[in-house]
């Protein structure tokens, strides 16, 4: 038996080691103890951040508050020096990368706000030349088809989704997938099943012509895997709307 066990354990502390210092930021040195802190911080305001960030990357404005980062952080980089200079041409450089985006319900507001029956994809503009429908389109533009009523409006897909034509439909003297008019064939007049694809080409083009009265030529090319069933999605919906009758 050892003679101290009995004994109450004085409060008393154990002396430091000269030249030493208690560490009580649980492992980290004196001169880190609150890194863990700040990093939580910084994760959390990250977070809160984001969400705001992501939203205004979509309006208008963004491109301007860019600009005006840019312009500000570089004239900080010139002026400053040490980490406030690294700092600066961290933000030039992340504001110069983070670019305006898309808006993921931009397609479903365009087509509200114009009271469009169908959305459809456009392709790229094929058009040129004198027979072209609409000389002003850059070939290779790529495009939003929106049918409202007897009309088919043309937009550019892009974020500002400009409004670059229009054309009735009643004008459209025919319409060609591929080269050849378009037979619509529905799921009941199928003779053969559909039969998947085990070798899709996604090098496929297809081009979908509306030719109007009057000689002139409105054309949208498709690439990709769905390239076809695009061309003849687009085909279908503008000759649903050119079969009806007007009122």
């Amino acid at each position: 038996m050892r003679p101290d066990r009995g004994r109450r354990r004085s409060g008393r502390r154990r002396p430091a080691m000269p030249g030493s210092a208690p560490n009580r930021s649980g492992g980290f040195p004196k001169a880190l103890s609150g890194l863990p802190r700040a990093a939580m911080g910084a994760l959390f305001s990250l977070a809160m951040v984001l969400p705001g960030l992501r939203a205004l990357r979509r309006r208008r404005v963004w491109q301007w508050l860019r600009f005006g980062t840019v312009v500000v952080a570089t004239a900080g980089a010139v002026t400053w020096a040490g980490w406030w200079r690294v700092l600066a041409v961290a933000i030039a450089v992340g504001a110069l990368a983070l670019r305006r985006t898309g808006d993921p319900d931009g397609e479903r507001r365009l087509q509200r706000r114009h009271g469009a029956q169908y959305f459809l994809n456009g392709g790229e503009w094929h058009s040129s030349g004198r027979r072209s429908a609409a000389p002003g389109i850059p070939a290779g533009t790529g495009l939003h088809l929106l049918l409202r009523g007897r009309e088919l409006m043309l937009f550019t897909r892009n974020a500002a989704a400009t409004h670059v034509r229009s054309f009735g439909v009643d004008s459209i003297r025919r319409i060609l997938v591929d080269g050849r008019d378009y037979v619509p064939i529905y799921v009941s007049e199928a003779k053969q099943p559909p039969v998947r694809d085990n070798d899709p080409d996604r090098h496929a083009v297809s081009k979908l012509s509306l030719q109007l009265v009057g000689g002139r030529s409105a054309d949208f090319l498709y690439r990709g895997t769905f390239a076809r069933h695009l061309a003849e999605s687009a085909a279908h919906a503008v000759f649903s709307v050119r079969s009806k009758r007007p009122g």
